[in-house]
């Protein structure tokens, strides 16, 4: 995507407010997604200040984060997630489906392995 290439461009992100007393939890989940290569954090404000001019209440924290489906749309921008392309079952478009609910735990993805399980996916739609 024009935003994953250049470092600008729209991508969809939304606002959420902490506690304050989750202040050192959430830096150092941030470190840790930062480590792992997934960045979804893109911003943490102060207690009780505005974050991006959205008012935080008092005695919590704003964030802002990468979310929706910014990853997927950037396969899609590329055509790896096109018919017929070799990868991950679950990514191809032919075998998806929308989702209702929550996924079950089985099927979750540790943030850890997110980026070597996308690695994987891109060198395999590549190579065909």
């Amino acid at each position: 995507s024009k935003a994953a290439r250049t470092g600008s461009g729209a991508i969809t992100a939304s606002f959420r407010e902490v506690p304050m007393s989750a202040l050192p939890q959430l830096r150092q989940l941030h470190d840790e997604c930062q480590e792992a290569g997934f960045p979804g954090i893109m911003m943490i404000g102060r207690p009780g200040q505005p974050v991006l001019n959205v008012p935080v209440h008092e005695g919590r924290v704003g964030l802002v984060l990468a979310t929706g489906l910014n990853p997927l749309a950037s396969l899609w921008e590329k055509d790896h997630l096109a018919p017929g392309k070799r990868g991950d079952a679950l990514l191809r478009l032919e075998t998806s489906r929308p989702m209702v609910g929550p996924a079950p735990f089985e099927q979750l993805i540790p943030y850890r392995a997110f980026r070597e399980r996308a690695t994987a996916l891109l060198a395999a739609t590549a190579s065909t």
